[in-house]
């Protein structure tokens, strides 16, 4: 799974097929023995004004199809990568802020859930049950999230304590930079 969300998310405005990795490098892009097998552009995921920050991955322990995560300013897509030389971006869960829209987003999985923070102020954290993704028949779809708690507005990153199930939002203004939420 590492292998494949490394390749897959050397975001570019270029699409092309596997560029192996030779004396180093990808084509343009560093690669560290890994082969770039596909990649999608900012604009392809309609992230219009933004740049890619974070991206996190996801099996379905039942199918094992793989799906990676991609965060960005405008909000979340979700791209099924089970053949990795063919992408399909499956769905997205975008952001409607009432602050201006921050660049900085993060978001971690635990327990087939996806949990999503951001820098905006109301952002809270926003959890999306990744089950849903298996029943899409016309992708992409734009979901809302299914759960969002509002117990802090803003966070940098987001840590999961996969023992206890308890999610930390870092760099939350109303914890002094750090909290726990019971996941």
């Amino acid at each position: 799974m590492k292998h494949l969300l490394l390749s897959l998310f050397f975001i570019s405005c270029l699409s092309f097929s596997q560029t192996p990795c030779e004396n180093g490098f990808a084509g343009i892009y560093p690669c560290n023995g890994y082969d770039l097998v596909s990649e999608i552009s900012l604009s392809t995921l309609s992230a219009t004004a933004s740049l890619a920050n974070d991206s996190w991955g996801w099996t379905d322990p039942a199918s094992g199809r793989e799906f990676a995560i991609m965060s960005f300013t405008e909000g979340f897509a979700f791209v099924e990568i089970t053949d990795p030389e063919n992408p399909v971006i499956t769905a997205s869960v975008p952001i409607t802020s009432t602050d201006v829209q921050r660049l900085w987003r993060d978001v971690k999985v635990y327990n087939n859930h996806a949990f999503m923070v951001g820098e905006d102020a109301d952002q809270g954290m926003k959890v999306f049950n990744l089950n849903r993704l298996l029943t899409v028949t016309n992708p992409p779809e734009i979901f809302e999230p299914d759960t969002f708690f509002q117990g802090f507005g803003s966070a940098h990153n987001i840590a999961i304590n996969e023992d206890s199930g308890y999610a930390y939002p870092i760099g939350a203004r109303e914890f002094g930079g750090s909290g726990q939420v019971n996941g």
